[in-house]
């Protein structure tokens, strides 16, 4: 997810910046690399020149930045902040912090960073093409000159949505970061049973893949809700309407309910464990 905002960011820089850099920690030789290959120095509109560095530390005569951005997983956050902090103390003191590591909260974030100076985000893997969501939750101390940087760092990429309340993250997580894998699921069991009806692997494949993008495409195009594209396209007495009662039958959106809340759930006891 670093790595999507980091491309995002060389491929659609904040216009209202006068000057722009961007310095990725990644212990990790290879992760380096292949940044470096993909996200070298580049002059943008105004001629301003957005460089990316990669280190696999940091030196202690580094001014802090704006924006410091905690990319990591849950379990190792905290791990990351002290280290940091132990060798350059004002990068965590000093610089906002936008978090998209999933689960902390902002309080338990502020006790680590001893500020209030934060905004957790929630996005999901779609980020990698630029087709990503993010939902952002600032707390009160955040400047509204913070907020549009905020928003305009993760609109790099894709949509963003902004949260009044900070418990509204676990139904995001829910719905939009685990979202893509049940689009996944969904793929998985058409293009099987297109293979059980006959179609060789390369065709389902094919078809289930052009259908969903398709579809997702056209959806979110549309100025029409889901259920009017849905009801359109279901003929009465067609295929389409036999397909749709068996799901209903069997009960799909309550299955979706179910596995959504499960994921919620999931989130909120990860955040109480952390």
């Amino acid at each position: 997810m670093a790595q999507a905002l980091v491309l995002g960011l060389v491929s659609q820089p904040m216009a209202q910046a006068n000057a722009a850099q961007i310095t990725v920690i990644e212990p990790a030789e290879a992760a380096r690399v292949s940044l470096e290959e993909q996200a070298g120095p580049l002059a943008w509109a105004g001629g301003t020149l957005l460089r990316v560095t990669t280190l696999d530390g940091l030196d202690s005569d580094a001014a802090p930045p704006d924006w410091l951005v905690l990319a990591v997983k849950p379990q190792v956050a905290l791990a990351a902040l002290e280290g940091l902090r132990a060798v350059h103390p004002r990068w965590v003191e000093e610089s906002t912090l936008l978090s998209i590591a999933a689960g902390i909260p902002s309080e338990r974030l502020a006790n680590w960073v001893g500020h209030r100076n934060l905004v957790r985000s929630m996005p999901n893997t779609p980020a990698l093409i630029g087709k990503g969501i993010s939902a952002l939750f600032a707390t009160a101390s955040v400047s509204e000159a913070r907020r549009a940087e905020a928003e305009a760092l993760l609109r790099a990429v894709g949509e963003v949505l902004w949260l009044a309340s900070e418990s509204q993250l676990d139904a995001v997580t829910a719905l939009s970061g685990s979202g893509p894998a049940y689009c996944f699921l969904l793929a998985e069991a058409m293009s099987q049973a297109g293979i059980d009806m006959g179609l060789s692997p390369e065709q389902a494949d094919l078809l289930t893949r052009c259908t969903l993008e398709g579809a997702g495409q056209l959806l979110a195009s549309s100025t029409e809700s889901a259920e009017t594209l849905r009801t359109r396209v279901t003929s009465p007495g067609g295929t389409t309407a036999a397909a749709i009662a068996v799901f209903e039958r069997e009960g799909f959106r309550a299955l979706v309910g179910r596995a959504l809340r499960a994921a919620r759930d999931r989130s909120e006891a990860i955040s109480k464990g952390l």
